[in-house]
């Protein structure tokens, strides 16, 4: 994974990059890499605050945004001395998986939870299970201002991009001036 950076043209294009050339892998490990990416916005936060205590005074500040990518349900994220659950177990008693929910709940960034995307590229994996993964999605996943959970499911990989365009174009429209990172 990449640090928290400013989103200049140059690191826009290569997170584009990144997600056009997402494929499907053996292993899913979305909870880590959603524990990963809520410690470093909290680091980030932390480091802005630090080298610039006035930062948050002087900038206008609504909320934080994690947007995740998946193919399947998590097989591979693993709390210590815990079992890896399949996609056959209970995805509501994986240790993990209540972490994530707990995670996102619990950590302030400047005093508002953390709005949680997930967008879920549909594969034979998740084939007949998408009402469950819709629910598992609602645990991970924020409500927006209409009250719908922010879970989008996409055909395949080539609609990620714009998928994610989307989500953006959302964000963007609300504030004149949105620092991504």
């Amino acid at each position: 994974g990449y640090s928290p950076a400013p989103l200049t043209e140059n690191n826009r294009i290569r997170m584009m990059n990144f997600i056009d050339n997402l494929h499907t892998a053996n292993g899913t490990a979305l909870y880590k890499a959603m524990d990963k990416a809520i410690d470093q916005i909290d680091a980030h936060v932390r480091i802005l605050e630090k080298t610039d205590p006035d930062y948050f005074t002087k900038t206008e500040f609504e909320s934080t945004h994690i947007i995740s990518f998946t193919d399947g349900i998590d097989n591979t994220s693993r709390l210590p001395n815990t079992r890896n659950l399949s996609a056959s177990d209970d995805w509501e008693n994986n240790p993990y998986y209540i972490h994530i929910v707990n995670k996102l709940r619990s950590t302030l960034i400047k005093g508002h939870p953390i709005s949680s995307h997930l967008v879920v590229v549909h594969n034979d994996e998740i084939r007949g299970l998408e009402k469950k993964f819709a629910e598992l999605a609602n645990g991970i996943t924020s409500l927006n201002t209409n009250g719908e959970y922010q879970y989008y499911l996409v055909n395949n990989f080539s609609e990620l991009g714009n998928e994610f365009g989307k989500i953006v174009s959302a964000l963007t429209t609300r504030w004149h001036n949105l620092q991504l990172f």
